[in-house]
């Protein structure tokens, strides 16, 4: 994930590089010309200025967080201070400011790898906008799992209707988690031609669960065999697979595993 948020970083860099000359042009022609030119010259200023911050917060805040997040010394002074957003956008009562506020804690925390502390702030969310809603309990249900509680995460998938392949993926986890392989299966289907990498990975959590439960285990360790990266991923929450990973890891002495 944090290779995924310096190519985002890479990409919005090339847009502004790529526009800027035009921007630029279109600015010097503004001094000169009508205030209607001058208008849109001065909405590309301002779409341009948007797409920029956009990238400092994604490259530059919430990498910082997540640094901050890994390193014990400084663990819990970064989560006190995502906690402390949190309420006062909650004391403010400004419900647009506090999704953002929670989506940006818990981002940071996943990309960390800190599980344990997901819960509080998925507790003091707003509803909020029915997709940002969806996120969430997708990820309450994940955080559920991770604590072995699978009817946590059934309730959180059941408050919201189970449908596209977030969602599916990760009840197709909790199926087969619990051993119910072929229902974990058919809740997968087929592949969809285009995802997003954090789906990609919960698609393939569940595969690989799902192939071990109903004795397909062959396949499933060849597919662990090709994301050597991904082991780690697959013992915690224990699982059909955890065995198969377990020893691919003893055979190849550990593989190295950034937070997802």
């Amino acid at each position: 994930m944090g290779e995924l948020l310096d190519l985002r970083g890479l990409g919005t860099a090339f847009l502004i590089v790529a526009v800027l000359p035009e921007t630029l042009f279109i600015g010097a022609r503004a001094l000169t010309s009508d205030a209607g030119f001058s208008l849109m010259a001065l909405c590309m200023a301002t779409a341009l200025g948007v797409v920029g911050y956009a990238a400092y917060r994604e490259q530059v805040v919430t990498v910082r967080r997540v640094n901050a997040l890994r390193d014990p010394a400084r663990r819990d002074a970064m989560i006190a201070h995502l906690r402390r957003t949190v309420l006062r956008a909650t004391q403010r009562g400004d419900y647009q400011t506090l999704e953002e506020a929670v989506r940006e804690a818990v981002e940071a925390l996943l990309l960390a790898g800190c599980w344990d502390e997901v819960r509080w702030f998925i507790e003091r969310s707003p509803r909020g906008r029915p997709a940002f809603y969806r996120w969430l309990m997708g990820v309450s249900a994940l955080a559920a799992l991770r604590e072995g509680d699978d009817e946590g995460a059934k309730n959180a998938l059941d408050s919201v209707h189970v449908e596209g392949p977030w969602l599916e993926s990760i009840d197709a986890l909790r199926l087969a988690l619990r051993g119910d392989g072929d229902d974990a299966m058919a809740r997968l289907g087929d592949d969809p031609p285009r995802t997003s990498p954090a789906v990609a990975h919960q698609r393939w959590l569940a595969r690989v669960h799902a192939l071990a439960a109903v004795g397909r285990r062959h396949e499933a360790a060849m597919m662990l065999a090709a994301r050597t990266d991904a082991l780690t991923a697959v013992l915690v929450p224990e699982g059909p697979a955890s065995s198969l990973a377990l020893g691919l890891m003893h055979d190849q002495g550990g593989p190295f595993r950034a937070p997802h």
